[in-house]
């Protein structure tokens, strides 16, 4: 019995963990993915603000795009302590206004005036990712390009993971625990049945007290059959032996 114990404590625990693990899993991927589609909806919006802000010095002179900044006010616009920020003011007319020459297009102009288009792209030999806005001007098309690296969004992804794994794993440690603990209670009433079996006399054959859960009162009552038709079997053997001395 206590083999057989052991057996269905494993199995019970397996069928009971694999699926929780699963749930677990997919939890925190749900909850990752989640994160990370706000944090990056977060560092879009940053990223059109700056493309906002860089369309709103575009100005005409004698019919041509330009944009008259310091240096010191450009710095200020590329300056970050994780990324580098690249940009490009592109003139339907004129070609290049103010930036990156080579800074990559978007897949497709933007549908509407002022209306971010977002892309993923590589600039210098790096990943960006970039926003492009069109300009609502009757005689030209200016385009607004800006772009950053990744090194704040890497940053962020890594910390969302780890803040997700962590707690993921702590609740599967203690749920595995509290499984444990909870099969090994639930099984309590079959020990407890099989202890009392093997305590008892070979000859004893009185019915056992059905208590424990409902699930385990089935099993008594067939060992208590089992002993009543032992105990039967036991009285008729008695009464022809005693008919054959008489």
């Amino acid at each position: 019995m206590p083999g057989a114990r052991i057996s269905l404590h494993r199995q019970l625990l397996r069928r009971l963990t694999v699926p929780l693990l699963i749930l677990l899993v997919l939890d925190g991927m749900g909850s990752y993915v989640i994160a990370l589609h706000f944090s990056r909806r977060a560092y879009d919006a940053g990223l059109y603000d700056s493309a906002r802000s860089l369309a709103q010095q575009v100005k005409f002179v004698a019919g041509r795009a330009t944009i008259d900044l310091p240096r010191e006010a450009l710095e200020i616009f590329e300056w970050d302590v994780l990324d580098r920020t690249y940009f490009a003011v592109n003139s339907a007319r004129s070609g290049l206004v103010l930036g990156h020459r080579d800074f990559p297009s978007p897949p497709k102009v933007p549908a509407r005036d002022l209306e971010p288009l977002f892309y993923d792209s590589v600039y210098g030999g790096e990943p960006i990712r970039a926003v492009a806005v069109r300009l609502p001007t009757p005689s030209d098309q200016i385009t607004v390009l800006v772009g950053e690296t990744l090194a704040k969004r890497n940053s962020l992804t890594e910390e969302v993971l780890i803040a997700m794994l962590l707690p993921q794993l702590i609740l599967a440690i203690a749920s595995v625990i509290a499984l444990r603990v909870g099969i090994r209670g639930g099984l309590a009433p079959l020990d407890a049945l099989a202890q009392h079996i093997e305590q008892r006399s070979p000859r004893d054959l009185k019915p056992l007290v059905e208590t424990g859960p409902a699930e385990v009162r089935p099993l008594t009552r067939a060992l208590n059959d089992l002993l009543a038709a032992l105990a039967a079997a036991q009285d008729s053997q008695r009464d022809r032996k005693s008919t054959r001395l008489n």
